[in-house]
């Protein structure tokens, strides 16, 4: 065994306390928030699939892959565990599979942002009334303005 059992509750406390936050600003919308929430839960699901499928035939402990699938900082001290018990080729193993998990879950999330803006560019684009055209032949005084 790669990693002794009894070290990863420390390391699934940090997983907790780095995902639970105190929200957002009271000020955003529940769209937003929904948004933020929709592109975070891809880019979790990506990361946590990714590296579970990295770190799947290797010594480490499903249970210390689970910590580390929970959040990147979980990740880390997996990886910090691993290269004190392992050497550091463990710890370089581990760490590239999570920088490899966090880019693919990462670059999924963008190309759910960048398709929900595409969407939101159509559809202001296609149904949002346009503006008329004002041509004025002659300059226009500022006391016609008032005056109008």
């Amino acid at each position: 065994m790669l990693i002794a059992p009894g070290r990863w509750e420390a390391a699934k406390d940090i997983g907790e306390s780095a995902s639970t936050s105190t929200g957002p600003s009271p000020a955003w919308t529940r769209s937003q928030r929904s948004g933020v929430a929709i592109v975070g839960s891809v880019f979790s699901s990506i990361y946590a699939s990714k590296l579970g499928h990295a770190l799947a035939d290797t010594p480490v402990p499903q249970q210390a892959i689970d910590v580390a699938k929970e959040s990147v900082g979980g990740a880390e001290l997996v990886a910090h565990q691993a290269g004190a018990q392992g050497g550091p080729q463990a710890e370089g193993l581990i760490h590239t599979a999570v920088n490899n998990s966090f880019v693919s879950g990462w670059h999924a999330g963008s190309w759910v942002c960048f398709a929900v803006v595409l969407l939101g560019a159509v559809v202001a684009w296609k149904w949002l009334p346009a503006r008329g055209d004002v041509s004025v032949d002659e300059p226009v005084s500022d006391r016609e303005l008032i005056a109008a």
